[in-house]
């Protein structure tokens, strides 16, 4: 019976009446302001992350394509391999395949003394003479490097191509020496991610 003597005393409270206000406009939707949509943007290309080489795979193919060892008797890919990121099992288990400074920096010493070690040994790697003046045989002789070095098709007319070109037209005009503009040419394509990245 408490209950119901308790629910007895409780006095009701008038519910408070709410005006109806105007209905709230909606916004103006201006087609300039929104832009058009491509539906077709979900067709993109889709593929994995690029990822750099290992210290013996750019080893080897910088060896292959050379025909040349970096340091001789003594390879010093072997001599900085801690500062390269091989791992040594004792302080190091996985590999740093990071672009790192020091990496780049030890990439362009093998890369320079490749390039002039394999110039030495001859130009069979050149399609035309390479002291070669006319600007249509440079630019073969750019287009069988890049393919030879980083593995790119013939006959693509990449854009890369013309940077090469002006690379190689550059150190001709300060160095007058067509051999400095080609090994110039050769280490930059070496150090280009399109060498070292797969």
């Amino acid at each position: 019976m408490m209950w119901w003597i308790i629910a007895c005393q409780v006095q009701e409270k008038p519910i408070p009446v709410v005006e109806p206000t105007a209905e709230p406009s909606l916004p103006v939707v201006v087609e300039e302001e929104i832009g058009e949509v491509d539906w077709n943007m979900s067709s993109s290309e889709q593929g994995r992350k690029m990822r750099r080489m290992s210290v013996a795979q750019i080893r080897d193919s910088m060896e292959q394509i050379t025909g040349t060892k970096w340091g001789n008797n003594t390879s010093k890919w072997d001599t900085y391999s801690d500062s390269l990121g091989v791992p040594d099992y004792q302080q190091r288990m996985n590999p740093d395949l990071s672009p790192s400074v020091i990496f780049q920096k030890f990439l362009n010493d093998a890369a320079a003394e490749s390039c002039s070690e394999w110039f030495e040994g001859g130009t069979e790697m050149f399609v035309h003479d390479p002291l070669s003046e006319v600007l249509s045989d440079v630019q073969t002789n750019i287009d069988m490097l890049r393919w030879r070095i980083q593995g790119h098709p013939q006959g693509t007319n990449a854009v890369i191509l013309q940077d090469y070109l002006d690379l190689h037209q550059s150190v001709l005009v300060r160095t007058q020496d067509p051999m400095t503009a080609w090994h110039t040419v050769c280490v930059g394509m070496f150090t280009h991610p399109d060498f070292w990245m797969f």
